[in-house]
């Protein structure tokens, strides 16, 4: 598979409140990791076995950094990177996705995303629900959870303000009717928002030739004629025991084993 340049965050950001109970230099990590990746970007047309393993020793550091306090979206991203870099397909596309809900940089994540999507080998056609889905959790992202209540609550407030100053005065207003509107859309849009921001884990196959069954057992038949490759993405419906029942981007349920699959997070 060839894998194509991807950005790199230039600099890592860190949390003002290190683990000071940690003896470890993180700076020095950081420093190793981006050390790592600088190396085998310069490795890749010579020596791209060399360049793979020197991706994922910085991916781990990267994981190290997360330990200590690191600015979770800015070293997920460039985990995210580095994964990508060295042929972890699978596990690199459920990485952008955790940088993108840690705050991670928006802008390159997306266009990383979509380039580590065309590098999918099994293409599934996302369905129109999970495209717009996805935009919105994209926009939702862009602020935070308080931020976004926010807005809400200021509409509410100033729609209650507004009200109460008509009344006294005895006067109605398109004024008032506008800013109700506005406020009961800006709420089921919230409502929406956070739905879709709350749903299921996302998660990739990380293992080639995996079967996405009907049931969470190897005897269960077979959804698609053709096993999945990595990088094909999924939420995440139900763990039971060591299998997963997954949604495809195209809608389309079944179970995959947990030892060949990577998610967000697991309840």
């Amino acid at each position: 598979m060839m894998i194509r340049a991807v950005l790199l965050i230039t600099g890592l950001l860190f949390s003002p409140s290190l683990r000071a109970e940690s003896p470890v230099d993180v700076r020095a990590i950081a420093q190793e990791a981006s050390h790592a990746y600088e190396e085998a970007m310069n490795a890749r047309a010579d020596d791209p076995l060399r360049a793979a393993a020197l991706f994922r020793d910085a991916a781990d550091r990267y994981a190290a950094l997360l330990e200590h306090g690191a600015n979770e979206g800015a070293v997920r991203y460039n985990r995210a990177n580095a994964l990508f870099q060295g042929g972890l397909l699978g596990e690199s596309i459920v990485e952008y996705h955790r940088a993108r809900r840690a705050g991670g940089p928006g802008a390159l994540i997306r266009a990383n995303l979509a380039t580590a999507r065309s590098e999918v080998e099994l293409l599934i056609e996302p369905s129109p629900w999970s495209v717009v889905s996805e935009w919105i959790e994209s926009v939702a992202l862009m602020a935070s959870a308080d931020v976004r209540r926010g807005v809400v609550v200021a509409l509410a407030i100033a729609l209650c303000a507004m009200l109460a100053r008509r009344i006294r005065s005895g006067q109605g207003g398109a004024m008032v009717l506008a800013l109700s509107v506005a406020t009961v859309i800006s709420g089921l849009l919230l409502a929406v928002a956070e739905g879709v921001v709350g749903q299921g884990a996302r998660g990739a196959v990380v293992r080639e030739g995996v079967v996405l069954r009907k049931g969470n057992g190897e005897g269960f038949e077979p959804v698609f004629a053709q096993p999945l490759t990595t990088g094909v993405e999924f939420a995440a419906l139900e763990w039971r025991g060591e299998w997963v029942r997954v949604k495809l981007r195209s809608g389309r349920e079944g179970w995959l084993p947990e030892s060949a699959v990577a998610a967000t997070w697991r309840p």
